[in-house]
């Protein structure tokens, strides 16, 4: 066989652990011979290159001659081949595998060792080139190299995810592990849940509704067991944080959740205030004044409100009106606005009740409290600036919520003969309604007497009219 970039080796002779050639002189004649005899047997014990012993025989002391048939003056028990005078213990020849060059020795014991000839090859001809499968799935070229290995592959293309049979573990979103395993395709399944448990992940915050009273919530906390537990005690205070130290009057206040009175104590009063009733909110944020001229430009400045209507005295057309409360916007440029100001909306009736009045049990009609409302706590004609009177605050610190204008609420007037027992949670009056939408408190258009039931006063408008009288705050969750 011809083997790229091998060459033969010479032969050559080994040294090795093997016995003697025999020499003539050891070899012992009887003194009884005559020369002749004695010539003849040194001329056949001596011929060649060892001691002939072909034919066998025995030793005066009647000991076997061991054979030799080739003469070499090894005996056929450690000649490799005792058929060649050149082949005996010490020499070696060449030989060779599918893929390479060796010698091999002839041992003391008449065997041949094992060829050196490596054995490993497993190609045929170099810069063969074969594909084989590499990685999570892929498959990679390789190429038959001079001494006949395969190269290293090349780069594996194709990978899956994953070794095909591999199973991964871990952790639940919950508590407990899950498994998947990855397919033949090396790609991986799904996820196995079946051992995960539990309702949250440990360390969680949250709150819940449950064994507390309506409005009201309790701080919850996971547990390293993934279940949910108090974490305080029922409160009705806001998570979320109200803006605050904000120019251009854009604070906000929290009004906390629970029960409160809606409606007017007085059965004599207009029938849509009547009767009072308990009523339950969720926290809430709400704007501590309206919205002012300033703000609402820069809505419109922002390309995402449109100018009021150009009405007659509109706060939006004076000149240095920007701490006025804007003014000849509907309903609809109204919830615009609050939702270009922070993703808010238009207060609820109730939500915008509850922050002029105040919580359970108050049932005053003016948000100050039980002083009759005098020129210290609303203008008696035309709008003014907001924040200018202080008086007109109520238990939250909700400003002029009872003169300067009056006020777009979200949802439509509901009559309250249609309450419940136990009481609503955050209502509207009612959910879906038509064209016509809320209006609360009084404006600076309103008479003094007026003025002193504004909490409870309340009536609809057309959503797309835009009095000069009517303007609006904005509100969020408090949640």
């Amino acid at each position: 066989m011809n083997v790229p970039g091998m060459t033969s080796p010479a032969a050559t002779t080994i040294d090795a652990d093997i016995p003697p050639r025999p020499s003539c002189s050891a070899l012992r004649l009887p003194m009884v011979f005559s020369l002749a005899l004695v010539a003849s047997a040194l001329v056949s014990s001596c011929s060649g290159s060892g001691t002939n012993l072909e034919d066998g025989g025995a030793n005066q002391d009647g000991s076997e001659i061991p054979e030799d048939h080739d003469g070499d003056g090894f005996p056929a028990s450690q000649d490799c081949d005792d058929n060649d005078p050149e082949i005996y213990p010490g020499v070696s020849r060449d030989c060779q595998s599918a893929c390479d060059y060796g010698i091999q020795v002839c041992l003391a014991n008449g065997e041949w060792n094992d060829c050196t000839a490596r054995t490993d090859c497993d190609c045929d001809s170099p810069g063969d080139t074969r594909i084989i499968d590499c990685g999570y799935c892929g498959q990679a070229s390789q190429e038959c190299g001079l001494d006949l290995l395969w190269d290293y592959p090349a780069v594996c293309l194709g990978e899956g995810e994953c070794q095909a049979g591999a199973l991964e573990e871990a952790y639940c979103d919950i508590c407990g592990l899950r498994i998947r395993l990855c397919s033949a395709e090396c790609t991986w399944g799904a996820w196995d849940s079946s051992a995960c448990f539990g309702d949250c992940f440990p360390g969680a915050q949250d709150i819940s509704t449950d064994n507390c009273e309506l409005g009201l919530h309790r701080p919850m906390v996971c547990g390293v067991d993934c279940t949910w537990e108090p974490d305080g005690e029922c409160t009705g205070a806001c998570t979320e944080l109200p803006r605050t130290g904000s120019t251009e009057f854009a604070d906000e206040v929290c009004v906390e959740g629970g029960l409160f009175y809606m409606g007017n104590p007085d059965p004599a009063a207009p029938s849509e205030q009547t009767p009072m009733h308990l009523v339950a909110l969720s926290p809430f944020i709400i704007g501590i004044h309206e919205v002012t001229v300033g703000r609402y430009r820069a809505c419109v400045q922002a390309g995402f409100c449109s100018e009021p209507e150009s009405w007659t005295d509109c706060t939006y057309y004076r000149n240095n009106s920007d701490h006025f409360p804007v003014t000849c916007v509907n309903w609809a440029q109204a919830l615009e606005y609050c939702n270009w100001d922070g993703g808010r909306t238009l207060p609820t009736e109730a939500q915008w009740e509850k922050a002029a009045r105040g919580p359970y049990p108050r049932e005053l009609t003016r948000p100050w409290g039980e002083e009759l409302t005098t020129t210290d706590h609303v203008p008696l004609s035309d709008s003014v600036y907001v924040g200018s009177y202080p008086l007109d605050v109520s238990y939250y610190g909700v400003e002029q919520m009872c003169g300067n204008v009056e006020e777009w609420v979200y949802d439509w007037l509901g009559d309250y003969s249609e309450t419940q027992d136990p009481p609503l949670l955050d209502p509207l009056y009612p959910p879906f309604g038509d064209d016509y939408r809320g209006v609360r408190g009084e404006s600076y258009q309103s008479t003094m007497a007026g003025h002193d039931t504004c909490v409870t006063t309340r009536y609809s408008l057309t959503w797309f009219l835009d009095p000069k009288r009517i303007g609006f705050r904005c509100a969020r969750p408090g949640l």
